[in-house]
């Protein structure tokens, strides 16, 4: 009940920031808001998508999980839906499911090729994130490099688990200690081994093809971006802008809101805040940002929810530290 409640805090936060502005500049600011501009953004949220399906499959096909199109492009937005209406990261979890129940392979092979395909997300919000704080940070180039470099360091210091042995082993050591719970998970048979196995059968090749649809899907939603901050007539530039999205997009990620529907806006507001945009102008953008790419995407998951719904059944045959037996036989 506690952690419900502490999920509403982002709620909370986007009641204060409405409380807070001027009604009357906010509903100015969207009134007059360049519809067309916003109706060219919420379209493009199919080509905005359509890399990271592909990008998935090439990850699925990878581990010889044959998933066709239709599938994959249901499974994805079906799970956008779910993450949507529930806290978390649950409509990923959904696409292990389904991949896991179409394709007959265990769960821990699925999730490999679901964390890897979010991973390409994150990082490149913080390599986005990292490019706007350099055309943004001045001529202090040197102390730039050095937040760069720690902040580089902090978030790609888990991936030495997956390529060093001797990390990974040392990992393994430290949570045995912790009793048998932790050993169905690390240890030589646990789950998160299992995981961690199927990660690194990834070759360079679905890897650096995932890099590049990354970068294009990427492109597309800093076109969009740009659109809705023109639909305003929000006077910042494209690094502004990029920097506005990555902050809002970080602190989305922070476990005390849906979608980080509250968040978000406080982080975007705040930074615009800074180049001198209004807050009411600053949060309008905001609320646009979330009307584009969490509830119109939302919608359209909704519809391919319908078409194809979460597999709770796939839910009982999950047990940690259990390794399923595997079909060679994917989903045509």
């Amino acid at each position: 009940m506690r952690s419900n409640w502490f999920r509403l805090a982002g709620l909370g936060l986007l009641i204060f920031l409405i409380w807070r502005a001027d009604i009357g500049s906010l509903g100015t600011a969207l009134s007059e808001t360049n519809l067309v501009l916003v109706m060219i953004a919420v379209v493009l949220n199919l080509p905005h998508v359509f890399p990271k399906v592909l990008r998935w499959r090439g990850l699925l096909a990878s581990h010889q999980i044959n998933y066709s199109l239709i599938q994959a492009t249901l499974a994805h937005f079906s799970s956008l839906f779910i993450g949507f209406i529930t806290p978390g990261r649950l409509g990923d979890f959904a696409r292990v499911l389904h991949v896991s129940q179409d394709c007959g392979v265990s769960v821990s092979r699925a999730f490999s090729t679901v964390l890897i395909d979010r991973l390409f997300d994150l990082y490149a919000v913080l390599i986005m994130g990292g490019i706007a704080f350099v055309i943004l940070g001045g001529d202090d180039y040197a102390t730039i490099l050095v937040q760069i470099v720690v902040i580089g360091m902090v978030f790609l210091s888990p991936l030495l688990f997956l390529v060093s042995n001797p990390a990974f082993s040392l990992a393994q050591n430290i949570g045995l200690r912790f009793g048998s719970w932790t050993g169905k998970l690390i240890g030589p048979d646990g789950w998160l081994t299992g995981v961690r196995d199927d990660i690194r059968t990834f070759t360079i090749r679905p890897l650096s093809v995932g890099a590049f649809l990354t970068a294009v899907s990427l492109a597309i939603f800093l076109g969009q971006a740009m659109l809705l901050a023109r639909a305003l007539d929000l006077s910042a530039s494209l690094g502004e802008v990029t920097f506005a999205v990555t902050l809002g997009s970080l602190a989305a990620l922070v476990p005390i809101s849906i979608s980080g529907l509250g968040t978000r806006e406080a982080a975007i507001v705040t930074y615009l805040g800074t180049t001198g945009t209004s807050s009411e102008t600053a949060l309008a953008f905001s609320l646009l940002i979330f009307l584009n790419f969490y509830l119109a995407l939302g919608l359209i998951g909704a519809v391919a929810w319908l078409i194809k719904p979460m597999p709770i059944k796939g839910l009982k045959s999950i047990r940690p530290g259990k390794r399923q037996v595997e079909s060679k036989e994917g989903a045509s």
